[in-house]
C-alpha cells in the first residue's frame, strides 16, 4: 500500500507542474545572445522548451525590447517545434487562451501580475526577464509576482558594460543549465530564492564584479492535479482501512 501511494504521488509530480523561470537580465535569449554566444544560447532555449513541456506548444512573447526578442529568437524557438505569438500589450486572461507559456520583460502592472499568478497556478509556464529599466520600480513590480513563488530580484545592477558580454558560468547540475558554458549578460540583477525555487545559472569574478545568481526556476503543481492526487490517496487509504 505504501508503495502504491508513492507511485501515485511520484507520477503526479512528474507530469503536472507549471514552471516559472526568472532571469536577472533580458539579454540571455535575445538576438545578440544568439549571435555572440550561439551554441550556449541555443542550448538554453532548447532546455527552456524541455522545462515547459517539450515541442508542440504555443508561446506568447512580449515585444518592445529588441535585445529580449527578435526574428532570431523567434526562429530559434520555432526550430524547437514551438508556435510563436507576439504582443506589445499587457497580458490579460483572454490573451492566454490556447497559450502554454508566456515570455515577459519590462513593466509589470498590477493587473498583469494577477493574471500571471492565476496562469501559473492554472498550469501555464511563465518566463520573466528583469534588467530592462534597471530601476527599483521594475524590481518591485516583478517581485510582486515572483517573490510569492520563491524568486526575488535584488535591486543593484551587476556590472555596467557599454555592451553585453558573455560571462563564464559556474558549475550547476540543473537540467536548465545543461550544455552551456557562457551566458550573455548586461546590466542585470542578482536573484535570491526560497521555498522550492532553485538557482540554475551563476557567475562571478572575473566575469562579473561579484558572485551573482543569474537564472532561477520554480515549479508549481496544478490545483486540478493536486485534487486528483488527494482523491486518489484518500481512496487508497479508505481501502486500507476497509481491509
Amino acid at each position: 500500500m505504501r508503495f502504491a501511494l508513492f507511485l501515485l504521488a511520484t507520477s503526479w509530480v512528474s507530469v503536472s507542474r507549471a514552471a516559472l523561470i526568472v532571469s536577472g537580465d533580458e539579454w540571455i535569449i535575445g538576438p545578440q545572445a544568439l549571435s555572440m554566444n550561439g551554441p550556449s544560447t541555443t542550448q538554453l532555449i532548447r532546455n527552456i522548451v524541455t522545462q515547459f513541456g517539450g515541442p508542440g506548444k504555443t508561446y506568447l512573447f512580449k515585444t518592445g525590447a529588441p535585445v529580449f526578442f527578435g526574428p532570431a529568437t523567434q526562429a530559434a524557438f520555432q526550430a524547437e517545434g514551438i508556435t510563436v505569438l507576439t504582443t506589445n500589450a499587457p497580458i490579460t486572461p483572454t490573451m492566454l487562451t490556447g497559450v502554454d507559456a508566456v515570455f515577459l520583460h519590462g513593466p509589470n502592472p498590477l493587473g498583469q501580475s494577477n493574471t500571471l499568478t492565476s496562469a501559473v497556478l492554472g498550469g501555464k509556464h511563465v518566463y520573466v526577464a528583469g534588467g530592462v529599466f534597471n530601476t527599483i520600480q521594475e524590481v518591485n513590480e516583478w517581485n510582486a509576482f515572483t517573490t510569492p513563488f520563491g524568486i526575488t530580484m535584488n535591486f543593484g545592477v551587476i556590472n555596467q558594460p557599454s555592451q553585453p558580454f558573455n560571462v563564464v558560468l559556474g558549475p550547476g547540475g540543473h537540467p536548465l543549465r545543461a550544455g552551456q558554458t557562457h551566458l550573455t549578460w548586461s546590466n542585470g540583477y542578482n536573484l535570491t530564492v526560497s521555498g522550492g525555487a532553485v538557482v540554475t545559472h551563476t557567475s562571478g569574478p572575473p566575469s562579473l564584479s561579484q558572485q551573482t545568481n543569474l537564472v532561477a526556476i520554480n515549479t508549481v503543481p496544478e490545483p486540478a492535479s493536486l485534487i486528483v492526487c488527494t482523491l486518489g490517496i484518500a481512496t487508497l487509504l479508505r481501502r486500507r482501512r476497509a481491509c
